[in-house]
């Protein structure tokens, strides 16, 4: 339950534009590791707590790249990765795991400049892009997940046209998902859209500005 309030906590802060809840969401993240880590003492094999444990490594690891603190997300992130391994080794049909581990090496590889005093750092993108593509079908629990990660490295990969069918299948789902509409506006500006982006701007400030909350947009 620690691993999936801050989960929601990072979502939330994500649809919000804001860090307001940035200590309780690693409050929580710390608790969840804790409590998973009592749970190993007693039993090593416990395959959920070792899930929770890296799956809260890895929430750590991205809200820190939402604020590019890519050196402090990496180090998150791999102490997660390291964990997934573990569980994807004793059980390859657990393809959740493959999420956090092609995440954590497509960014990896993707800013190799950062990790310049790291040696050996393959180029893994083109593999975990399609990782990525295989977990909207495969996936259990993390395709939406997938999705909009999947859109961020596309984007950044600037695949604006094979982002698109992610972001409409997506939307087709969850026609009112502010966090993918602000992806969609970003590619819009990206590819010079502007009749497109002038639309989604309007309605995402319409969503922002008819809610009861505070934002950041």
């Amino acid at each position: 339950g620690y691993f999936f309030y801050a989960s929601v906590l990072n979502t939330f802060m994500e649809f919000l534009q804001s860090e307001e809840y940035e200590n309780e969401f690693y409050q929580y993240c710390d608790i969840a590791i804790k409590k998973g880590e009592k749970l190993l003492d007693k039993d090593q094999n416990d395959l959920w707590a070792q899930f929770f444990i890296a799956g809260s490594n890895g929430l750590m690891g991205t809200y820190e790249s939402r604020y590019d603190r890519w050196l402090t997300a990496f180090k998150h992130g791999w102490r997660g990765v390291v964990i997934f391994k573990e569980i994807l080794d004793k059980h390859p049909s657990i393809n959740d795991v493959r999420y956090g581990i092609s995440t954590y090496n497509y960014w990896r590889s993707a800013k190799t400049k950062i990790l310049w005093w790291l040696p050996g750092v393959e180029d893994k993108r083109d593999e975990s892009i399609t990782i990525l593509f295989s977990l909207l079908e495969k996936g259990r629990y993390i395709k939406e997940n997938a999705s909009l990660s999947l859109i961020d490295i596309l984007n950044n990969e600037k695949r604006y046209e094979d982002s698109y069918p992610v972001i409409k299948n997506f939307l087709n789902q969850y026609p009112h998902n502010l966090t993918c509409w602000w992806k969609k506006l970003l590619i819009e500006i990206e590819t010079k859209k502007i009749d497109d982006a002038e639309k989604s701007c309007t309605y995402i400030l319409e969503r922002v500005e008819s809610g009861n909350f505070d934002n950041k947009y």
